[in-house]
């Protein structure tokens, strides 16, 4: 009973808030809309991070996975280093991580390309990470490799990833509520994406909209200006691509969360790349109990086993390459330096 009444307090407070002059904030994507789009090639980009410490020293390893609908139209790029233990060494190698996420991404063979998370919360953790490794030792091999982002190819990648309308990011975990001012406030304190699979109905969607204002709140551009060498018109475009995407919520079927899509603003501008965009989710999400699109699961799979892989790696390395038998005997037992 307590469930269904807040799921009416949020339901009449987010349609009121997103509520436009002349049309609603909340709209059905009925099956007519849906079957007006074409079926899509569906691919998915993710990638994973582990910095293994088991032996003496650190395994830092990365992976990024393109993964289409055959092996040839697949992708998948790997950075793996083993440095000397240090604090910063998960900071570098996720820095790393994202770059090549956005480098398989932008290459990827599909009609709909999902990406996992937001590419500007990919690019600020990528800036703090090439700013971090500037103040470190370029022999090391993980600041070197960090440093070695800082490419105009890195950033031509990321223009394209930003004016694409194929390529859509789809956030699993949502921390703030940016529905905070059109609910009451025994709602704030919820996430964005938990209101919105309140609220919504199934096949419900809200209207796109754009969190440019929250994401000029945290948008260090002199940070990220210098991380990646930009100049002044190179940053002015990639801010306003960055500031410029628009975001919705959508829930197309009763067992699934409503999905946050965020989408660049030459999509936003193209009605039928919308419809497109949801019919892919739609259909990717047909089987009771899919939590996220299929294609975007099956990679989210591939990309943590680097944390099965990269434990027998980094024993076995360091197991084979010394002769000392207390050493050895260190690494077996899994000891911390």
């Amino acid at each position: 009973m307590r469930y269904a009444e807040s799921r009416s307090i949020l339901r009449t407070a987010l349609i009121e808030g997103l509520a436009l002059p002349s049309e609603a904030g909340v709209y059905e994507v009925t099956p007519d809309m849906l079957a007006s789009a074409p079926v899509s090639q569906v691919s998915a980009v993710d990638g994973a991070v582990v910095c293994d410490s088991r032996s003496i020293g650190d395994l830092c390893t990365a992976v990024a996975i393109a993964l289409g609908d055959t092996e040839e139209n697949s992708e998948s790029n790997v950075f793996m280093e083993q440095v000397p233990r240090a604090v910063g060494n998960k900071e570098l190698t996720t820095g790393i991580m994202h770059s090549l996420e956005i480098d398989v991404a932008s290459r990827a063979v599909g009609d709909i390309v999902l990406m996992d998370g937001s590419l500007f919360a990919a690019l600020i953790a990528t800036s703090k990470a090439i700013s971090n490794a500037d103040k470190g030792d370029p022999n090391h091999a993980l600041v070197a490799a960090t440093r070695a982002i800082r490419r105009p190819e890195f950033v031509e990648q990321v223009l394209f990833l930003l004016s694409s309308k194929k390529h859509i990011g789809m956030p699993k975990y949502v921390t703030t509520n940016q529905f905070a001012k059109y609910v009451p406030d025994q709602f704030k304190a919820l996430d964005a994406r938990s209101v919105a699979t309140m609220a919504l109905r199934p096949g419900e969607a809200t209207r796109f909209f754009d969190f440019s204002k929250d994401r000029e709140a945290v948008l260090d551009r002199s940070l990220m200006n210098k991380a990646f060498g930009l100049d002044d018109a190179s940053q002015k475009l990639l801010t306003a691509k960055l500031t410029g995407m628009f975001s919705c919520y959508y829930k197309p079927h009763p067992w699934t969360q409503a999905f946050r899509i965020d989408i660049s603003a030459d999509a936003f501008l193209d009605d039928e790349a919308k419809v497109r965009i949801l019919r892919a989710v739609h259909d990717q999400t047909m089987a009771s109990g899919m939590q996220e699109p299929l294609p975007q699961y099956l990679v989210d799979q591939f990309a943590k086993q680097i944390s099965v892989g990269a434990a027998a790696v980094v024993e076995m390395s360091a197991l084979s390459s010394t002769l000392d038998p207390e050493a050895q005997m260190l690494i077996a037992l899994g000891y911390r330096t």
